[in-house]
């Protein structure tokens, strides 16, 4: 949505399939939800729609956690943690358009998990020693 209420663009933005019932807009006529699934990282709609010189993208799906544990054996992997995994796949390969105005910052949030809450401030963290410190 690039025109009308924020409030709605916030609500369907929030309309995660499964947790969430889809927002019906008034304006569109048609039900709307969060647009993770099918284009988690939209860097193509800043390269088409913006003028300026300078395009930062935040890649928070950019690591996965290791299969192996400090052993070298397998790790046992939830249903849920397969599931995160397999969506950090899925949005990892989405492709990034080839625009010199882009740059990517990929914090590496391995081991955190997609909706952890309890950690907000070591992810903070994370992804400000990444800005600050690119090569650690």
């Amino acid at each position: 949505m690039n025109r009308g209420i924020i409030v709605d663009a916030v609500e369907a933005s929030i309309s995660v399939p499964l947790l969430f019932t889809p927002f019906y807009h008034p304006e569109y006529r048609c039900y709307c939800v969060d647009g993770g699934p099918s284009h988690n990282f939209p860097v193509d709609l800043a390269v088409q729609n913006y003028i300026g010189d300078k395009i930062i993208g935040i890649d928070v799906n950019s690591a996965l956690s290791p299969l192996l544990d400090e052993n070298g054996q397998l790790q046992t992997l939830s249903v849920a943690d397969n599931l995160e995994r397999t969506f950090r796949v899925f949005f990892r390969n989405q492709p990034i358009p080839d625009d010199p105005r882009i740059t990517l910052i990929r914090p590496n949030l391995s081991k955190f998990h997609a909706i952890d809450i309890f950690h907000l401030e070591d992810i903070w963290q994370v992804g400000y020693d990444t800005i600050i410190s690119p090569g650690k």
